[in-house]
């Protein structure tokens, strides 16, 4: 088990693993069939593939540098060219067996053990994996709805679960089904989660009515009984709740005096016996109120939740569908009930896994861990091994069930094994004053003087406190020694005023930090989704780039609507809205050749029939030209089909290039809802409730300021965070708000209670206070957990802003930061304002289709001995990809912060032979001209271009001038100068169809 600290490499310490099993047992071809490697995102399985691809690649070609052979490859007891060799003929099988590379989630492993065992479950071998099951349960509570006309006893549920929407909860709303409906959500979700049923505290909806009718009568009995001397606030409050309540009241309402034992008054009055036994009863009765307002309050949910799940089985056993949150406990039947032995699991996987390796442990949740179990124990007992790494300070999602103490319990577990406990305590992210900032605010001795501010902590949450954080220090890299926190307080008397200064204040930051780095080496972290949207709506005010969920969101995006309106108008023709938006919008027109005055003309025009039927009169060319055909298709040809056909028709990623990346995420939409047999309404039904990571396009490298909350940003880093509302509003069970409501799991094991907490039901209840603070020491732990993921993503620098409230209490955050550690560092800058690896490195292995054809490149007909030739090319190529128009430059520093760079993707070259190399090169006569280029000349590096069969070439150099484009190719051989000149008669023709009417040059140049 390894304990890594932010930034201290679990990805990287994953990596080496995985690649030391396969060098110990490279003897057997197929040694990646037996080791599985789990993460919880596919962005984050994307990443260690990666890295496993890269660090082999290295080890192959010598490419590692002395402290990581050390570190990765000496352990294992091999010489240095045994290991190339051994990593060489491991980089081939990976190559030839990508299929047993297997760097998977959670969830996709659980979907495969029900694929290989899906009779057992009662799903056929076909079923289907739905992402999201809002539509059914929708469906299922729909139905109840309306059969509750017809059945007596549903009409029931529904009328008290609506009367206690209205007196027993006090909510407002007109239509309580979206409420009913939000709750129903989560407890779908949290019973898939805690795999157990939900357990009711009993019949106590009716009864909590009737006692809160006798407490009403009560009170107002001891108004018309309470003596001249009582207490003059407690007489206003009798008057005031005997006014406002005759019906039903909210606890709290309720004033706290009634938590002590005697009836309030003034010091030497008396209180008649009558008045007295009214006291004691009400408090009595109150209490009951309390307890059973807590415990029982959703079971009429639980009555409903129980109804829908019995609709929405019938409807997946129909469509034959699984839903995504019902992956694991799905598979927990399979153990639980006996279906399947560990040996027949293997046998149907057709891989018996001897290494398990688990990625960001501290979030998996008991039921997760139990489906993996069963085969991890009985790899441990045959002599295999399972690694697993977490940071306890990061777990962030137990509010999705992940339990940060399994981390250590399994440990005591497993100790029958082997047990192995690593930390690693080296930063390899933050500059030298981040991690001592980080140092001082986590350390030990100051969590605990920041928990003694606080009377509701004692000892023993001292003790947990040490044991969470008793490893946060941190060292940095000795060369990664600059760095820069500042943080600053932000006061005012309401929210709306401290809102404005943290907005003067990000805009100076940024703009001041403009100077040093590029917008998209910024990142603004929030809390919050609202406040991303908050934020990101101030930057673009100030024409500020941003790529933010908000920015980003597919649904809101304007030529995504129009496409949308195209499809209404086709689904339904009769809408003249859909019609009349997608004439007046920004894709007609250009299409068209029709003015957008004559567009308005017609519009704004009377008349009776429907709209596209006047258009069809009014421009019968027009209508039969650009409508016709997909009017006729429009219920006839897939939809798929259709969205294509409509998007070429209207040449719309030809007008509009910059909206490229959001129309081919909406048609990717329509494919993938097309797979489930989806009709045009059905898809804009969809469309419409969309949710979720789908409704957001993902872009890596736009020059833009990321505006994200920290937990989209956990696992991220950037040159400089900005944290504009760095606050503590600790409220227990806020985490599982929904539909206004807010709870807490009760967990046991019989199942699950929902129980509503409020600071109020400890007023008069102690064990409810009791169970409050344990909620709300909980809740504060897990908000410091997100504090520290939040100060631990910055590289070069970070700037916090503390608002002097959170919510409507004190922030406790400024008390978290010792007043000299306000403000460490200096303003430091990496070096030019230049993408720090050129385009040509990145690979995006998750993403990019085509990335094991690129591998294969590399080594395909390759022997060891040309290992090191290969790899000066690529360290050549890569440092004249970071040399543009030299014109005006200073030459030496550009070609020393090009070998400089070099250098950290190359470690193992020679930086000195390079400098000298470049210094003879950029003399030559044919190649001065390339870098020294005539004036108006725009000069691109690494353009990557798109042949018609979809496959990708990049040209290592292009010089656009205003009536000639010179297209450049740097070779490091003249091996195959025949091959080297039909590249280049391809380049060339690629590019003469993007500058027709210009004059193409091919130029290859031996280095």
């Amino acid at each position: 088990m390894v304990e890594a600290s932010a930034g201290s490499g679990k990805t990287t310490a994953l990596a080496k693993r995985y690649i030391q099993i396969l060098l110990l047992a490279s003897r057997d071809p197929l040694a990646m069939k037996h080791i599985l490697a789990i993460t919880f995102t596919n962005k984050a399985a994307g990443q260690m593939k990666e890295r496993i691809v890269e660090l082999l690649k290295r080890i192959a070609l010598g490419g590692l540098a002395p402290g990581e052979y050390e570190d990765l490859v000496a352990p294992l007891g091999l010489a240095k060219p045994q290991a190339e060799r051994m990593a060489y003929r491991l980089m081939e099988e990976l190559i030839r067996q990508y299929h047993f590379f297997q760097v998977q989630t959670i969830d996709s492993f659980m979907n495969a053990l029900l694929s290989g065992c899906a009779f057992k479950v009662g799903l056929s071998a076909r079923f289907k994996i739905r992402r999201d099951s809002c539509d059914y349960l929708e469906l299922a509570l729909d139905e109840i709805i309306a059969a509750s006309g017809r059945d007596t006893a549903l009409r029931r549920l529904l009328t008290d679960m609506v009367r206690q929407y209205l007196f027993l909860e006090n909510r407002t709303g007109w239509f309580p089904k979206k409420d009913f409906f939000a709750v129903l959500k989560v407890l779908f979700t949290h019973q898939n989660i805690y795999q157990k049923g939900f357990i009711k505290y009993g019949d106590g909806a009716q009864d909590l009515w009737t006692m809160k009718q006798k407490f009403i009568a009560l009170v107002t009995q001891m108004h018309r009984l309470a003596p001249e001397g009582t207490h003059k606030r407690f007489r206003g409050w009798l008057e005031d709740f005997c006014g406002r309540h005759t019906v039903g009241f909210n606890v709290d309402d309720v004033n706290a005096l009634l938590a002590k034992d005697n009836f309030p008054v003034t010091k030497g009055k008396g209180v008649g016996l009558e008045l007295s036994r009214l006291w004691g009863e009400a408090r009595s009765n109150l209490q009951a109120i309390v307890r059973l307002e807590a415990y029982g309050i959703f079971d009429p949910y639980i009555d409903l939740f129980d109804r829908v799940m019995a609709g929405l089985k019938t409807h997946q056993v129909k469509d034959d569908v699984l839903f995504l949150e019902q992956l694991n406990s799905k598979a927990r039947a399979l153990f639980d009930d006996g279906l399947v032995t560990v040996e027949e699991l293997y046998y149907r996987l057709a891989a018996r896994f001897r290494h398990y390796l688990i990625d960001e442990f501290q979030d998996t949740n008991f039921g997760q861990w139990a489906n993996l179990s069963m085969m991890v124990e009985d790899a441990l007992s045959t002599g295999g091994t399972l690694f697993y790494v977490g940071d306890k300070k990061q777990a962030i999602y137990g509010f999705r069930g992940g339990k940060s103490e399994l981390f250590d319990r399994l440990q005591d577990e497993l100790s029958h094994f082997n047990v192995v406990l690593e930390t690693l305590t080296k930063n390899h992210r933050s500059h030298r004053h981040i991690v001592d900032f980080n140092n001082r605010i986590f350390a030990v001795d100051n969590l605990k003087r920041f928990l003694r501010s606080n009377t509701v902590f004692g000892p023993l949450d001292e003790q947990f406190c040490e044991e969470m954080y008793g490893h946060a220090r941190q060292e940095a890299r000795p060369e990664l020694d600059q760095g820069l926190v500042r943080v600053e307080m932000v006061a005012g008397t309401t929210k709306a005023q401290r809102e404005e200064v943290v907005r003067a204040r990000l805009l100076e930051t940024l703009k001041d930090v403009r100077g040093r780095f590029r917008w998209q080496d910024m990142a603004v972290l929030t809390r919050s989704n609202a406040q991303a949207t908050q934020v990101s709506q101030w930057l673009l005010s100030e024409n500020i780039p941003v790529q933010s969920q908000r920015t980003s969101d597919v649904k809101n995006h304007p030529l995504v609507k129009e496409f949308l309106d195209y499809l209404k108008f086709l689904n339904s023709p009769v809408d003249n809205i859909g019609f009349a938006a997608f004439l007046s919008g920004e894709i007609f027109p250009p299409a068209s050749g029709m003015a957008p005055q004559a567009v308005r003309d017609f519009l704004f025009k009377e008349r009776t029939r429907p709209l596209h039927k006047v258009f069809q009169d009014s421009f019968p060319e027009m209508w039969q030209r650009h409508f016709a055909r997909h009017f006729q298709e429009a219920g006839l040809y897939p939809l798929y089909e259709l969205a294509v056909s409509v998007c070429h028709d209207w040449r719309m990623l030809e007008h509009f290039p910059e909206a490229r990346g959001f129309i081919l995420h909406f048609l990717e939409l329509i494919k993938r809802k097309e797979e489930d047999s989806c009709d045009l309404q059905s898809f804009l039904e969809y469309f419409d409730a969309l949710e979720g990571e789908e409704r957001f396009l993902s872009v890596n490298d736009a020059d833009a300021v990321r505006v994200l909350t920290v937990h989209k940003a956990k696992g991220l880093e950037f040159a400089v965070v900005i944290i504009p509302f760095l606050d503590m509003a600790v409220i227990p069970g806020s985490g599982d708000k929904d539909g206004g409501q807010s709870f807490v799991w009760d967990e046991s094991g019989d199942g699950i209670r929902l129980l509503r907490l409020k600071n109020s039901y400890g007023v008069f209840c102690e064990d409810l206070r009791e169970r409050f603070h344990a909620e709300y020491k909980k809740e504060f732990f897990a908000q410091l957990n997100s504090v520290y993921v939040a100060l631990t993503r910055a590289k070069w620098e970070m700037y916090i802003f503390v608002p002097e409230r959170a919510g409507n209490a004190v922030n406790p955050v400024w008390g978290l930061v010792p007043d000299d550690a306000r403000a460490v560092g200096q303003v430091s800058r990496p070096g030019p304002l230049k993408p720090e690896v050129p385009p040509r490195s990145l690979l995006e292995t998750s993403v990019s289709r085509r990335w094991i054809s690129r591998l294969h490149e590399d080594f395909a007909g390759q022997d060891l001995d040309d290992a090191n030739t290969r790899l000066k090319g690529e360290a050549a190529h890569f440092c004249l990809a970071c040399l543009g128009d030299l014109n005006g430059a200073d030459v030496r520093s550009s070609v020393e912060n090009a070998v400089g760079r070099m250098a950290d993707r190359f470690p193992s070259q020679d930086t000195g032979a390079y400098k000298d190399w470049f210094s003879k090169f950029l003399q030559r006569k044919d190649v001065r001209p390339l870098f020294f280029p005539p004036p108006a000349t725009q000069v691109i590096c690494e353009q990557e271009i798109v042949n018609r069969f979809g496959d990708t070439r990049r040209v290592d150099r292009l010089l656009v001038m205003p009536g000639e484009v010179w297209v450049v190719d740097f070779k490091t051989s003249r091996k195959d100068e025949a091959s080297h000149q039909k590249q280049m008669d391809e380049y060339v023709d690629l590019v003469r169809a993007l500058y027709p009417g210009r004059t193409v040059h091919g130029k290859i140049v031996y280095v």
